[in-house]
């Protein structure tokens, strides 16, 4: 075969995108994960937060079916909010016992988190379908504004 005589044009390197609903699925099953085995959505299991309990209380006990990471890695938030020079609070929460209750929510939640896990890819695979030309112009737009990022 015959050498070029002239270089090869370099290809034009298109920029990666985040795919905005890839990232919503997978905040919708972390969900339903979390739920099932530790009772509490993703962000209270972030943050250690509870539904019923203000910004400022954090109060996680052993008597409760409720784990959240900052309870898993030892962090007892009383203990730290006191900079003022007062006493301290005595840790209220042990992780001791946490992978039983995991264990506990495991089997209470199995059915409905195995629907949730079954459900939510299918529900998305058939909204992406619904929504395609939709979704089209709407990256055309996106792409006008060299955001980064597709839905």
């Amino acid at each position: 075969m015959a050498r070029r005589k002239t270089s090869k044009k370099p290809r034009r390197k298109t920029q990666k995108k985040l795919n905005l609903l890839g990232v919503a699925e997978s905040l919708v099953i972390a969900n339903v994960v979390t739920e099932g085995l530790f009772n509490c959505n993703a962000l209270q299991f972030v943050t250690g937060k509870g539904a019923n309990e203000s910004y400022d209380g954090y109060f996680p006990r052993n008597t409760d079916n409720i784990v959240s990471l900052p309870e898993l890695l030892g962090f007892d938030y009383n203990r730290n909010q006191n900079q003022s020079g007062g006493s301290y609070l005595p840790g209220s929460f042990t992780s001791k016992g946490a992978m039983a209750v995991v264990k506990q929510n495991a089997k209470d939640n199995l059915f409905m988190m195995m629907g949730g896990l079954i459900a939510v890819p299918i529900a998305f695979r058939v909204g992406t379908k619904l929504t395609t030309k939709p979704r089209a112009t709407m990256n055309k737009m996106l792409d006008y504004t060299k955001v980064g990022v597709k839905v």
